[in-house]
């Protein structure tokens, strides 16, 4: 089955649940390549909710809640793939979030890149 069949530059619900099941779920065998860490200390990841695809200026984007039930003033995401399985970028622009600062930051891992968003 191909992801997107219609070509007309939206992902209907058939699509969006097709990509969720098969592509993003398979995700959470390798934690979203992505290290939650809350003041230094690595966190498990809930699982994601309200997971929407969507094709914004020709790329696939992928859009989900993830709720932390803690008033966090030392939040980070550490994203990076030390396989080199996977490519990723992660500009400020990308991130929405209510009631908080974020910052991004490259990471610099010895062996391979990554990406840093700190929230406050």
């Amino acid at each position: 089955m191909i992801c997107h069949q219609h070509g007309d530059g939206k992902i209907d619900k058939k699509e969006n649940t097709f990509i969720q099941k098969n592509y993003f779920e398979p995700l959470m065998e390798y934690n979203f390549y992505t290290d939650v860490k809350i003041k230094n200390k690595i966190q498990t990841l809930v699982k994601p909710t309200n997971f929407e695809a969507g094709i914004l200026n020709n790329k696939v984007t992928y859009s989900f809640t993830m709720k932390i039930n803690h008033n966090i003033k030392d939040l980070k995401f550490d994203f990076g793939d030390e396989d080199f399985f996977v490519a990723m970028v992660l500009k400020k622009e990308f991130i929405k979030i209510k009631g908080a600062k974020a910052k991004v930051s490259d990471l610099d891992n010895d062996f391979y890149f990554g990406y840093r968003l700190e929230i406050n």
